[in-house]
């Protein structure tokens, strides 16, 4: 990756909620809100650094400032669309992050 694909960015972080459809609608309820600034290919470790809940057991989903919360993406540390996300985030200056539990 080159240095001008990881450059550090603000990513806003929700986490301790869940998704839930109202009226039609997608929305993350409950829970807490974090910005942190990290560089894209290291997200996974500072979010396991710096959020107040542990990552186990968790789905994490992205989108960027210009998609509804209904086009996020689902992402696994590594995964196409995680990658995805590293080489988009030279075009934006911030990406939202929603972490919320597996549900079975």
């Amino acid at each position: 990756m080159s240095s001008q694909e990881d450059r550090l960015i603000s990513f806003g972080c929700y986490y301790g909620g869940k998704f839930e459809e109202v009226d039609g609608k997608d929305l993350y309820n409950g829970g807490g809100y974090r910005i942190m600034e990290a560089y894209p290919s290291r997200l996974f470790p500072d979010l396991m650094n710096q959020l107040p809940i542990s990552l186990y057991g968790q789905r994490v989903w992205f989108k960027f400032p210009y998609e509804g919360i209904e086009e996020r993406h689902l992402i696994r540390n590594g995964d196409d669309q995680f990658n995805k996300m590293c080489r988009a985030s030279v075009w934006v200056d911030s990406i939202d992050i929603f972490v919320e539990p597996e549900t079975e």
